[in-house]
């Protein structure tokens, strides 16, 4: 398996697993009042602060995989070279966490989403210094 196969991978379990952990530990208050939410975050920090970690390396990893995937979509356009299997294979798994997510909880699923593909799309390079940098990473895999 090569190193870019494998990134891949660890950046999808690296994104499922914190998206996954911070639904689980988020501090959540028996009613929903404004009351109860400030006695939660405040009694519970540390719980708060793992989920908001977790949060933060699931969408970043998730961004990441984006990103790749949104920078090969459009030098494949942009050139008439054809997909690679990793890209849609990432992107396609992908998305069936984010499906995961929006059965678990809604709101988080939506947050992770929005954010992770903002982020991803905000840090990808769509220049032509890009479409050479992915001609040498092709012609050295």
């Amino acid at each position: 398996m090569s190193r870019k196969y494998q990134r891949k991978l660890l950046y999808l379990v690296l994104g499922f697993g914190g998206i996954y952990l911070s639904m689980d530990i988020f501090p959540m208050p028996a009613e929903m009042t404004s009351s109860h939410i400030i006695a939660t975050l405040v009694f519970e920090p540390f719980q708060l602060l793992g989920a908001v970690i977790c949060f933060i390396i699931g969408f970043l990893s998730f961004a990441r995989l984006f990103q790749s995937s949104f920078e090969h979509l459009v030098h494949c356009y942009n050139s008439n070279h054809p997909l690679q299997p990793i890209e849609l294979f990432a992107l396609g798994m992908t998305l069936i966490s984010f499906f995961v997510f929006f059965l678990i909880n809604v709101w988080v699923a939506i947050l992770a989403l929005i954010t992770a593909l903002f982020y991803g799309i905000m840090d990808a390079d769509f220049n032509e210094k890009s479409d050479q940098k992915h001609q040498k990473k092709e012609s050295s895999d």
